[in-house]
């Protein structure tokens, strides 16, 4: 069974307020959805948690870009950030389905082979073929997956979240506080 993301409840908005009010509370209710997955970087074989993650991102993404237009600060570097590491993920997630499904195939392939009525009728270059594609998706998901551990510790050594979360992409003082996002 999959785990589920799921989102973290934002306590304390007021609709009364601004959005740049209201945006630290909603900002921080996803990185903490998003963060909940961090521990399951470490090992590539954790497909569902990863796919989590990318779910996470995606989310924490778009409220950034939601925000960016009333909050600015480190939201722009923080959406550039996320694009590469959702990119990465998303790359790795389509690895993860469409390899198995390749998997299959070499399987019935080599199935046929063996119900036929000489070695000869059986379609070896197909076999060797997937198996050859099934390989280097499984090569390239080993590379994505340290290029993704990489672009993790560039993020975190930049103190984006920590900026996020903290008051950095608190509302710049230019302009109306109370100004809607459309």
């Amino acid at each position: 069974m999959e785990p589920m993301s799921h989102e973290t409840v934002v306590h304390g908005v007021d609709p009364e307020a601004s959005v740049a009010e209201n945006a630290p509370l909603i900002i921080a209710a996803r990185v903490q959805d998003f963060l909940q997955w961090e521990p399951f970087l470490r090992d590539p074989s954790r497909v569902a948690e990863l796919h989590q993650m990318r779910i996470a991102a995606k989310r924490l993404r778009y409220t950034l870009e939601i925000f960016a237009p009333v909050i600015g600060g480190v939201i722009p570097t923080a959406i550039e950030r996320m694009k590469v590491l959702q990119d990465l993920l998303g790359d790795i997630h389509d690895l993860d389905v469409a390899a198995p499904l390749l998997l299959d195939a070499a399987r019935k392939a080599m199935k046929i082979g063996k119900k036929a009525e000489t070695w000869q009728e059986a379609d070896l270059l197909s076999i060797v073929g997937l198996c050859g594609l099934c390989r280097r998706k499984q090569v390239l998901r080993r590379t994505l997956h340290t290029r993704l551990r990489s672009e993790w510790r560039r993020f975190r050594k930049e103190k984006l979240i920590e900026a996020l979360c903290s008051g950095a992409a608190a509302p710049e003082t230019k302009g109306d506080s109370n100004a809607v996002v459309s």
